[in-house]
């Protein structure tokens, strides 16, 4: 009877642990998507507007996945020491466009499309594939080089601004791995328009689109962060479902941990929440709080004291939060290149020289600087105790975007 007893009251007071650990995560999850924090899947659809089906690009670039498209660089191995003709663009361009005429077409129907978003429909899967890649927007600027060669002014600047929609869908869902290849397409395209500018220095069209461009760049919109903290919660469930239950994938100290800490998975979200609520206030504040921001990440890595290897990749490479030093280069990299477009936007109207000494890096006080000579021109920008600079460089020869 006494064992009875002693049990039904262990089993009580467990459950009462339970419970009470519950209404704790629920408390900190409501908590987070009052900041604004997607928790799961259908917070995360919320944060924008429903998209159909007839309108979402996502399907039409899921097909893209299915196309090989190699990377392209179409200058010739042995170049003349001169411009090259337009004539002599167009033979070289013409042969590797031809190449890619299902991958174009596809482009060019996504970009028509308003939105893209894998999420939303089940029949691309959750994360569903981005589809588009770095060589497939190679193959529509160089289009538009070819366009250009053939003074079709309008076409030319028509595909680069869809290369530009690309990027747009790539944000169009807060995902991170959207925001980086949006912004290596979106650089790529910007200095492809510098260079076909600056070879057609007397087409208007080219250095007005330019300005415009550089006018609508933008700072990094955090949001792209946001799914971090839904993402880590759905891994802890993973671990504790199935690794955990797996002895290849844990020790016997997991194991044991496990036995001691019944609650331990909803303790880890608790946690983890908690402090990617702190990570996120000293992101979204009017200024950004580096401290703050490297603090929270450090209370949401403790998080993960017990269950070390969610912050792991299969690789056994480390994962987590971005800490400051990341999000000062993102920061720092978006406006460095600005203040580089700047650059050569000048050198389009004020010869192959222009002023940059008021073109200053914030951070560090530095100024562009520009140079010219053999028919290259560079601008580049040093950041401190950079190895290297940030830099463009642009020739008088046209070539193939290279990233």
């Amino acid at each position: 009877m006494g064992i009875s007893l002693f049990l039904l009251g262990m089993f009580a007071l467990t459950r009462m642990a339970r419970s009470r650990f519950e209404r704790d995560l629920h408390h900190e999850l409501a908590l987070a998507w009052a900041d604004g924090i997607p928790t799961n899947d259908t917070e995360f659809l919320a944060l924008s507007a429903p998209v159909r089906d007839s309108e979402n690009a996502g399907f039409v670039y899921s097909d893209l996945n299915n196309l090989k498209t190699e990377r392209l660089y179409y200058v010739a191995p042995k170049l003349p020491n001169r411009p090259l003709t337009d004539a002599e663009v167009v033979k070289i361009a013409s042969a590797k466009v031809a190449k890619y005429p299902k991958t174009l077409a596809l482009l060019d129907a996504a970009t028509k499309l308003p939105r893209c978003s894998f999420m939303r429909s089940s029949k691309l899967g959750k994360y569903g594939p981005f589809g588009i890649n770095n060589a497939q927007v190679d193959v529509l600027l160089l289009r538009g080089d070819l366009e250009a060669a053939k003074n079709n002014q309008g076409a030319a600047i028509k595909d680069f601004q869809e290369a530009l929609v690309i990027c747009k869908h790539l944000r169009d869902e807060p995902w991170a791995m959207g925001f980086i290849m949006a912004n290596r397409n979106q650089n790529a395209a910007i200095h492809h328009l510098i260079s076909l500018a600056w070879r057609n220095r007397k087409v208007a069209a080219y250095q007005s689109e330019l300005d415009s461009i550089i006018s609508d760049i933008k700072p990094p919109d955090w949001h792209f962060l946001s799914h971090e903290l839904m993402d880590y919660l759905e891994m802890i469930d993973y671990w504790f479902e199935f690794e955990s239950e797996d002895p290849k994938q844990t020790t016997l100290k997991d194991r044991a941990n496990n036995l001691l800490h019944p609650n331990a998975s909803i303790d880890a979200k608790i946690k983890a929440t908690r402090a990617f609520r702190a990570y996120w206030a000293a992101l979204k504040g009017p200024t950004i709080d580096y401290i703050g921001v490297d603090a929270g990440r450090a209370s949401f890595h403790k998080a993960f004291d017990q269950i070390p290897s969610v912050l792991k990749s299969s690789d056994g490479d480390e994962l987590g939060l971005e800490d400051s030093e990341q999000i000062r280069f993102w920061i720092e990299s978006a406006e460095c290149y600005r203040l580089l477009y700047m650059a050569f936007a000048r050198s389009l109207k004020g010869g192959t020289t222009p002023k940059t000494s008021d073109l200053v890096d914030p951070f560090t006080g530095k100024s562009v600087e520009f140079h010219y000579k053999s028919g290259k021109a560079a601008a580049l920008i040093w950041l401190k105790d950079a190895k290297a600079p940030y830099s463009i460089t642009i020739r008088d020869n046209p070539e193939a975007t290279a990233r």
